[in-house]
């Protein structure tokens, strides 16, 4: 999944260097109200069942009750198609007012229709991925990622080409419905049980599933309101193109933590709900799982530091060179994120929904309160440092709850490399401010010492028969 999730993001990293270069920063910021205002009603709509089914699907696909495989897959299939069209219309009947709220003009209402359908399409995609995770086609799920990407990134460029600005929306609608093609298209391949499931039936267990995806929902929509209440800020405050320098350097810092949480999510995930009643094994998983998360991610978080100008102009134009210093704090706060992460994923997988929920609400409340303040004290920078912040404080907040479930501890080796890691991102941030003669060598010696390592100790992980292990003892010559 990481190598699917990383060709994705490149794909994606080029549609946004096409808008940019078409569009500007204006164009770009245009793109994140769209894509904000998409991210909230997704949300809604999903009630969170598709996530939630997963665990339902992995439990029932490891004990081989393939009976109870199709009595949720149709259950899935039914909750999502409902959903997806009530949220479509009740979107229809709201796109004047989006378009005022969102961009101060009702003339994106038609727009603003065109992202309902796309909601409607992404729901039933969100539930055929659901699907195929839970019964762990995680090569599925990565073939999904990258038709979707690859063809979504030359149908997006073709339609901003042909359309200009107002091709935005097309281009989000019609990326839906290319993932919503691929995934039934593998779906449908699936050997599934031929299962009849009444309606009522049907009912009481998408009521079951919207328990925990109640909670998951409203996590991804206090997640996707933070996105929107912060373009709302900044484009009232500073104008979109101050939002699409924010987001360019909100995507830039994250490119790489973002293939991880995503690999994260489609595979540790089951692999955790699992291990459910087994406290040993959870917290074994947990402490494997962030050190792999650092090892994967630090290398990228300091290539990202060192070479930010040069990154926003490959990606993005010179117009969008304020978005470096605001990559030095979300490097921060992704740092933290890549730590926070494992451990909220033990309250999902315990069923703790009401815990998870309120974990979710408080901090993302708290960043929308910080934010607000922050702007008006450090302009744009306001908003990575509040990013910075609220990460921080989750780590040591699931730290505290996954200690009561399990009795949660870090070991050793997972501590060691945290503050080594972060001991290191602090010398280069250092090291940039200082911007003497010799910086760039001593950053360049910096990134690759720390790239050796990180490659040893995953290899080291993966065991001596890898083949990234083999490949190693042919260039270096040595046992690892």
């Amino acid at each position: 999944m990481g190598g699917a999730a990383i060709l994705s993001m490149f794909f994606g990293l080029l549609k946004t260097k096409y808008a940019a270069l078409l569009f500007g920063a204006y164009g770009v910021g245009m793109i994140g109200g769209f894509a904000a205002v998409m991210g909230v009603a997704s949300a809604i709509a999903t009630l969170g069942i598709p996530a939630s089914s997963v665990r339902k699907l992995a439990k029932a696909h490891l004990i081989d009750d393939y009976t109870e495989v199709g009595r949720i897959a149709v259950t899935l299939k039914r909750a999502c198609v409902v959903s997806g069209l009530i949220s479509m219309l009740i979107l229809m009947l709201m796109s004047n007012n989006l378009s005022q709220v969102t961009f101060q003009t009702d003339k994106y209402g038609i727009d603003i229709c065109i992202i309902a359908l796309a909601i409607f399409f992404m729901n039933l995609g969100l539930g055929n991925i659901a699907l195929l995770q839970g019964l762990r086609k995680v090569a599925d799920v990565a073939r999904v990622t990258v038709f979707t990407a690859f063809i979504g990134t030359l149908v997006t460029i073709i339609l901003y080409h042909s359309i200009g600005e107002r091709a935005i929306a097309p281009a989000l609608a019609c990326v839906a419905l290319l993932q919503l093609g691929f995934s039934e298209l593998l779906v449908r391949k699936l050997s599934l049980e031929k299962v009849y499931v009444s309606w009522v039936h049907s009912s009481v267990e998408a009521a079951s599933l919207s328990r925990l995806g109640f909670s998951i929902m409203f996590s991804a929509l206090s997640a996707s309101g933070v996105s929107y209440i912060t373009v709302l800020l900044i484009s009232r405050e500073y104008g979109l193109a101050s939002v699409g320098i924010n987001n360019a350097a909100f995507a830039l810092s994250g490119m790489f933590v973002g293939f991880i949480l995503n690999a994260m999510s489609t595979d540790y995930y089951p692999r955790l709900s699992e291990q459910v009643g087994n406290n040993r094994a959870m917290n074994s998983q947990v402490n494997e799982q962030t050190e792999i998360g650092i090892l994967l991610s630090l290398p990228g978080l300091l290539g990202t530091l060192i070479f930010a100008p040069q990154l926003v102009d490959i990606f993005y134009s010179e117009q969008f060179q304020p978005a470096v210093e605001l990559i030095q704090l979300f490097i921060l706060g992704c740092f933290s994120r890549i730590i926070a992460w494992p451990i909220g994923f033990v309250m999902l997988a315990l069923d703790r929904a009401k815990l998870f929920l309120v974990t979710e609400v408080l901090f993302f409340s708290l960043q929308i309160v910080i934010i607000y303040y922050f702007l008006h004290f450090f302009n744009l920078s306001g908003v990575a440092l509040a990013y910075a912040i609220i990460f921080l404080l989750l780590i040591f907040w699931n730290f505290l709850v996954a200690r009561r479930l399990t009795g949660f501890s870090w070991e050793v080796g997972p501590l060691k490399l945290m503050l080594l890691s972060l001991s290191v991102i602090l010398l280069v941030l250092f090291i940039i401010k200082l911007d003497a003669y010799s910086s760039d060598i001593l950053l360049f010696l910096i990134l690759l010492g720390t790239s050796s390592f990180c490659l040893f100790e995953i290899s080291k992980r993966l065991g001596s028969e890898h083949a990234l292990s083999k490949f190693l003892r042919r260039i270096f010559c040595q046992r690892l």
